[in-house]
């Protein structure tokens, strides 16, 4: 995507874009800081917002520049013209992804094999074997995936280390998804969801 007529484009076109950080004797950081109006800084990242919103980040490892929206705290790869609603949209159902991950897990889990856990736009997730054949567009879910199905789940993971001998392998998985770490469980899910719906991983 070509940007239009930004200040950080201006900027890296004299840096060749993203090649270097320094050139005739100037400093990338020294011309961002001439043209900036918000400076921000972020462990050993640097940005520079510029009146335009467009916007240039500095880090060890590299620099990029992109335009930084108002209904979006997102930089994409467009110019104040070209810019529109689609990274506040996918952001946005990040949101949402990360949300019914954390909140609905167990239900993902536990589930029979065949049925389909839905996340839909007002952040409402359902699991059943109709979901995602809904005949109106404006009540289909976001996404939906299989769930993997509790009969296919390896109990000896989610029964060890504690004594679940009184626990029917439903009620274990609900203990372990309420009460354990589950954080690498809650960040699979919120890849599948994004994946399945079309988005890269992290921000847009």
């Amino acid at each position: 995507m070509t940007l239009i007529n930004t200040v950080a484009e201006t900027i890296a076109n004299h840096f060749d874009h993203g090649q270097c950080f320094v050139k005739d004797g100037r400093k990338l950081e020294d011309a961002c800081s001439e043209e900036c109006v918000n400076k921000q800084e972020e462990g050993t990242s640097l940005r520079f917002e510029f009146l335009d919103k467009s916007a240039i980040v500095i880090s060890s490892g590299g620099w990029d520049l992109g335009f930084n929206g108002e209904d979006s705290d997102c930089f994409c790869w467009a110019g104040a013209d070209e810019h529109n609603k689609g990274c506040a949209e996918q952001e946005k159902a990040r949101e949402i992804f990360q949300s019914a991950a954390c909140g609905s897990l167990a239900d993902y889990l536990v589930a029979p094999h065949g049925h389909r856990f839905g996340v839909y736009a007002n952040g409402k997730v359902l699991v059943g074997q109709d979901v995602g054949n809904e005949i109106a567009d404006d009540e289909k879910p976001l996404v939906w995936i299989p769930c993997p199905g509790i009969d296919k789940a390896n109990m000896a993971y989610w029964r060890e280390g504690w004594d679940t001998s009184a626990l029917d392998d439903e009620s274990c998985i609900r203990a372990c998804c309420e009460n354990a770490e589950i954080d690498d469980e809650v960040v699979e899910l919120e890849r599948v969801l994004q994946e399945a719906f079309g988005l890269e991983p992290g921000p847009c």
